[in-house]
C-alpha cells in the first residue's frame, strides 16, 4: 500500500517539467501530497512482527512532508527514547532510500516520520534529508 501510494505521488511530482520545480512548486506538490495521504488515513498495518501501526495523518510545511504514526505496542515509558529514535531512524532509511520516495529526498523534499505510543505520548521524530539516501 506503501509503494502505491509513493508511486502514485512521484507521478504526480514528474508531472511538473523540471524547470518547473520552483520551491514554490515544489511545496504545492509536498501539499498535495499530504492531501493524498490524508485521503486514505487513518490507515492501520499489521506489521510482519506481530505489531500493529496506524498512518494517523500527514502533514505538510514547505518542502518537507511528515508522516504521523501512532505504535499500538509501544508504551514510551518502557523504551529508552533515544535508542528507539536511533533504531526507528535505520528502519526509515532502510525503506525510504530504496523506494521512490528518495527521488523526493534528493530534490531537497525532507521526510519525516513521527511517532507516538498506545497512550498518545510522544516518542521521536526523524527526518530523512538530501544526503541520508547514497
Amino acid at each position: 500500500m506503501k509503494n502505491f501510494v509513493c508511486i502514485f505521488l512521484l507521478i504526480l511530482f514528474y508531472m511538473i517539467p523540471i524547470n518547473a520545480h520552483s520551491q514554490s512548486n515544489v511545496n504545492s506538490i509536498v501539499s498535495i501530497m499530504a492531501e493524498e495521504v490524508n485521503s486514505i488515513a487513518p490507515k492501520t498495518f499489521d506489521l510482519p512482527d506481530g505489531t500493529r501501526q496506524t498512518l494517523l495523518f500527514a502533514s505538510a510545511k514547505y518542502n518537507k512532508l511528515t508522516y504521523h504514526y501512532k505504535l499500538h505496542d509501544a508504551d514510551i515509558r518502557n523504551i529508552d527514547q533515544n535508542t528507539f529514535k536511533n533504531v526507528i531512524r535505520n528502519i526509515n532509511l532502510t525503506e525510504l532510500c530504496p523506494s521512490p520516495l528518495a527521488d523526493l529526498v534528493n530534490k531537497g523534499v525532507d521526510i519525516a516520520y513521527s511517532y507516538v505510543d498506545k497512550n498518545d505520548k510522544f516518542m521521536a521524530v526523524t527526518v530523512i534529508s538530501l544526503g541520508d539516501c547514497k
